[in-house]
């Protein structure tokens, strides 16, 4: 690993800047008109060279700027390397405690951390996913289909409120990931992700569009917990199935997955872009073909068939 070093002082100080222009707009100025300090600076970069006459002569600043842009880059990147390792040995140091609590604000952040979550994932990954999205995709540079594809197993429950209004093609994403499970219901706390028991990320939105503040959480206590709720979520949460749905109309299961969150006949039209009497002719349809009587025993028929 690269030594950590104190930091270097910026390029250029407005100080060292107003010189550099001063001499530019008089050539003829002379060493002991120009600070001393900002002077060494200048020179010390190249972009001023001393003569024996103790006249000065500017430099073109482009070479030297940039080649110290690169050095610049360069402690940065050492920086954050440097700041990945001590964490992580901070993290292992003897009698740490194992419970660890990192605050990401704002949705690029809590994105980055949900992608960063699912790469670590080896064996499953539990979610909530619940709206308002950060994200126009689940999860973006496709971090849970390349999870997916390394065995990782994945099991989600997604929010029936936060799907009413969606388009269609969202409903359609509920258990359609290869290697995802999914389930519905009508209500969850936050947006939730937990891989392999080790390390989650608890999601709370902000008022405004966009903003919102999350928790990297890490240690077997805290994570614990957060496992726990979801599998108490899960059992109540309504299947998705993506076995034999026999004669099932495509329209008909994501109306019957609408229908499990309580969404209400106009929202359920609005999803589906069908009329609301449209909607009622299909439900009582699908009553009639299950023998249910009433729409709770239609969502707990469905289920049980592997039709949601």
């Amino acid at each position: 690993m690269t030594p950590l070093r104190h930091a270097a002082p910026p390029a250029l100080d407005p100080e060292e800047l107003a010189a550099f222009r001063a001499l530019l707009a008089r050539p003829e100025t002379r060493t002991d008109d120009v600070d001393a300090a900002a002077l060494a600076h200048l020179e010390a970069l190249g972009l001023v060279r001393r003569h024996d006459d103790g006249s000065l002569a500017v430099q073109s600043p482009h070479r030297p700027l940039t080649a110290e842009a690169n050095r610049a880059q360069a402690r940065a990147d050492a920086l954050r390397e440097a700041a990945e390792s001590l964490h992580a040995e901070f993290r292992r140091r003897a009698g740490a405690g194992r419970e660890s609590l990192d605050v990401v604000v704002g949705a690029a952040e809590i994105v980055e951390a949900a992608v960063g979550i699912a790469r670590t994932a080896r064996h499953t990954v539990r979610g909530f996913d619940r709206g308002p999205y950060f994200h126009a995709d689940p999860l973006p540079e496709s971090a849970q289909s390349r999870s997916s594809a390394r065995g990782v197993k994945w099991r989600v429950i997604y929010e029936g409120d936060s799907l009413r209004g969606e388009p269609p093609e969202r409903w359609e994403l509920i258990g359609s990931t290869p290697g995802e499970t999914g389930r519905v219901m009508p209500h969850l706390p936050f947006k939730l992700l937990i891989a392999d028991d080790a390390v989650a990320l608890v999601g709370l939105v902000g008022p405004s569009p966009g903003s919102g503040e999350g928790l990297v959480v890490r240690g077997a206590l805290l994570v614990d917990a957060l496992v726990r709720l979801f599998e108490q979520q899960w059992e109540l949460a309504l299947p998705v199935s993506s076995g034999d749905h026999g004669a099932l109309d495509p329209h008909d299961r994501r109306l019957l997955a609408m229908l499990s969150t309580g969404m209400t006949d106009e929202g359920m039209a609005r999803s589906l872009e069908v009329s609301r009497r449209t909607v009622q002719r299909r439900v009582s349809e699908l009553a009639r073909r299950m023998g249910a009587e009433g729409r709770f025993q239609l969502g707990v028929q469905a289920a049980r068939r592997g039709w949601v």
